[in-house]
């Protein structure tokens, strides 16, 4: 049954588009709220569409039951005359690709984003969702009503609904669906996949977070298969020598060839941060705080076509400027100070007027008497 939403969601400006689909803002009549409407990309195979279109609904309610503080949440999903679409929560801030771009991420502001992502990824494992499609602009750094950093992660778009390894997804030409400079060598392989292929990709955006480049680049489409297939990343000392070692293997670690040599889940990766960032005295950053003061920002500027990002706006969050904190005892104590200050001069005026007069007394006297 085609879904009459045209009524409901009055569609605005296109945002972002992915292999999945593509996302435009658009307005919720009924909640009188701002969304994200990703719509499916058709397909030319009407039997394909059907099948993918039946897939996607089933991972989208699957996905709206979902909640996590760190995953975008989806609204509504459904089918209309032009096909497929999935309404989310849209979002406002910076990417890690452009805050990675702009400039370079302070170790303890990376152990924080790190941090958060992880914690969403446990719980999106937990419920046997794969993203399969981790990228610097899937991760959105944005503010809370009360000023706290939060990363949320984006589009699961590419996601899978099972608890057993699953083929990777590929579109109607057959080719490969996800982006290549973040994607696992099983990925490219078409071999079963499960939560280590996320593990791969975090390990490839936390590498870009830490130095804003690609860990494995090339001049072409096949140079960069081949840097994945034949492991060959970029060396993370050389481009960042102020991030402790242990880190910096940490995330190596991640990346790892085969998928047994990486670490066994997402909990037991978040874990190790955890241990690490605690022995380098590197504790998440206190909320609110980045590598920079938010209003020297400059507003996100478009990206190229192939790094389009997914579901985002320019920033236009603040964070609260909030008076310090001031202890009643020591304001009073303070006060008290004052007070005597105060009486001091008072009476050391006194006293100096006391003996300018009886001098003046005196001085009259002994002149008279001349």
């Amino acid at each position: 049954m085609v879904a009459p939403i045209q009524t409901r969601y009055k569609i605005g400006h296109r945002i972002g588009a992915g292999g999945a689909g593509v996302v435009y803002e658009a307005h919720d009549t009924k909640l009188d709220r701002q969304v994200a409407f990703k719509r499916l990309l058709p397909s030319e195979d009407s039997e394909d569409k059907n099948l993918i279109g039946s897939d996607l609904l089933k991972e989208a309610r699957a996905l709206s039951s979902f909640q996590h503080p760190h995953i975008v949440p989806i609204y509504d999903v459904g089918e209309d005359g032009e096909g497929y679409y999935i309404v989310m929560q849209l979002l406002e801030g910076e990417t890690v690709e452009q805050l990675a771009r702009r400039k370079l991420i302070s170790p303890t502001f990376f152990v924080s984003i790190a941090e958060q992502v992880l914690e969403g990824m446990v719980a999106a494992h937990a419920r046997n969702f794969l993203h399969r499609d981790l990228k610097p602009s899937n991760i959105l750094v944005t503010f809370t009503s009360v000023g706290q950093r939060r990363a949320m992660i984006l589009d699961f778009g590419l996601a899978k609904f099972s608890a057993v390894p699953e083929m990777q997804t590929v579109d109607q030409t057959n080719s490969v669906l996800g982006s290549i400079y973040f994607m696992a060598p099983e990925q490219f392989m078409r071999q079963p996949l499960d939560a280590r292929c996320d593990l791969y990709q975090l390990g490839c955006v936390f590498a870009f977070a830490l130095t804003g480049k690609y860990p494995f680049d090339g001049e072409s489409t096949q140079e960069i298969v081949n840097a994945h297939l034949g492991h060959t990343p970029r060396d993370l000392t050389e481009l960042r020598p102020d991030v402790p070692g242990r880190i910096l293997s940490w995330v190596v670690s991640l990346m790892a060839y085969k998928p047994k040599d990486r670490p066994v889940s997402v909990a037991q990766a978040l874990h190790e941060l955890r241990t690490i960032a605690a022995d380098c005295h590197l504790p998440a950053a206190a909320p609110g705080l980045l590598p920079e003061t938010p209003s020297a920002r400059p507003r996100p500027k478009a990206t190229a076509a192939k790094k389009a990002p997914s579901i985002i706006v320019p920033s236009r969050a603040k964070r609260p400027i909030l008076p310090p904190p001031v202890n009643p005892r020591v304001l009073r104590a303070r006060i008290a100070v004052m007070e005597e200050q105060r009486s001091g001069r008072i009476w050391i005026l006194v006293i100096g007027l006391t003996l300018a007069f009886f001098v003046s007394i005196l001085a009259y006297a002994m002149v008279t008497r001349g």
